[in-house]
């Protein structure tokens, strides 16, 4: 029976780690293999097991998804999709209309091999921030006479195989803004058993040393975990980090636009993810145009399409990841519908075009970031 609780706690975690990201569900096919190769008698029942205790943990959560948003993962369904040709940089997540029919497989096989050739080459080698990755590969080469250890090699590799496939394919604009910390980063799950492995060969290492006395293993135990802490160590030093990460981030600015909405009103920026979390309001992600595409008539990718269809915007609340993006490449060629020619525009004229429905705006405002109301909202009682 415990070999069975054992198998049932591996799907149970696999689970509850799917539910924390969704792609750390994918782990659930080593944990499989894992115990069919080594499962003994009893293999099949085991996997079985494991597989059931998963789909029983993730099931439920993976239902309500698909009652909301008639998708099995909300949003993060279309993670593949994003990053290709058809749709590069944010464009999937800021369509209001994405047309799937013109995929073809060539298109997820060119981001599988980009992806793949940042990650063997910069992700790979530093997996773990520290000098014990290098322990860690070149142990993959070493035999032991510990089961458990040779054992434990297997399943990393196994996971390394399916969390880098899967990293490369979900690989979204997120990871292109935010490279070093971000969501997407799947092999640093893997640390805790990259760096138990690494110290295994290092102990093995130092088993095979002659050293003038005993104690001199202590110094060289003590050495080796200063250098392996050294990046933890480089990070309290000082100079300091700065908490709020501006561009883009103001958590005071973002709380005062929020603050004159009332709770159902709605919101349009281009960080609505900022606004939902700092200033608890309801808000939209901007839309590729600004107007309707007087060529293409059938598109409805602007701001229009969800003011007037959808629901109204009571304000539109631009950073600097809008207002100081690139002048030529984001704002001239992308045309007379883009926001870019908005905001040229409204800094020619001094006045917002008269087309635009949002025109009220609070002077002595931030430089580098446009707020616009349907009126003076600032002067109501708080």
């Amino acid at each position: 029976w415990g070999i069975i609780i054992l198998a049932a706690l591996s799907g149970a975690v696999v689970g509850l780690g799917g539910l924390t990201r969704y792609a750390f569900g994918w782990l659930i096919i080593p944990v499989l293999v894992f115990l069919i190769l080594f499962g003994g008698r009893q293999r099949v029942v085991l996997a079985l097991i494991a597989l059931a205790v998963f789909v029983a943990v993730m099931a439920p959560w993976v239902a309500r998804n698909y009652y909301v948003s008639g998708k099995p993962f909300g949003t993060a369904t279309y993670a593949v999709v994003e990053s290709t040709m058809l749709y590069p940089e944010n464009r999937l997540q800021r369509s209001l209309e994405p047309d799937f029919s013109r995929l073809y497989v060539m298109a997820f096989w060119l981001k599988l091999n980009t992806n793949l050739r940042q990650i063997v080459t910069i992700e790979l080698p530093k997996l773990g921030g520290s000098w014990v990755t290098a322990f860690f590969l070149v142990g993959l080469l070493v035999g032991f006479r510990n089961l458990a250890i040779t054992r434990l090699r297997y399943f990393l590799l196994g996971c390394v195989l399916v969390l880098t496939l899967t990293q490369a394919l979900g690989r979204t604009q997120l990871s292109e803004e935010s490279p070093d910390i971000n969501s997407e980063n799947l092999l640093v799950l893997l640390v805790p058993l990259v760096l138990v492995y690494g110290v295994s060969l290092f102990y093995l290492l130092l088993e095979q040393m002659r050293l003038p006395f005993p104690e001199l293993r202590y110094i060289v135990v003590g050495i080796f975990s200063l250098v392996t802490c050294l990046p933890m160590v480089f990070v309290f030093l000082p100079p300091k980090t700065a908490p709020v990460v501006y561009p883009p981030y103001y958590p005071p600015a973002i709380q005062t636009v929020a603050g004159w909405l009332k709770e159902k009103e709605m919101a349009m920026s281009d960080i609505p993810w900022a606004v939902a979390w700092y200033g608890q309001r309801q808000c939209v992600w901007l839309t590729l145009k600004c107007t309707p595409d007087a060529k293409d008539p059938n598109t409805h990718e602007d701001f229009f399409a969800i003011n007037d269809y959808q629901k109204p915007i009571n304000a539109l609340y631009l950073t600097p990841q809008t207002m100081d993006a690139r002048f030529l490449t984001q704002w001239i060629r992308a045309g007379e519908q883009s926001w870019g020619s908005f905001i040229l525009e409204s800094m020619v004229k001094k006045k917002v075009p008269d087309y635009f429905p949002l025109s009220e705006s609070q002077a002595g405002w931030l430089p580098e970031q446009l707020v616009l109301t349907d009126f003076q909202r600032w002067r109501r009682a708080p």
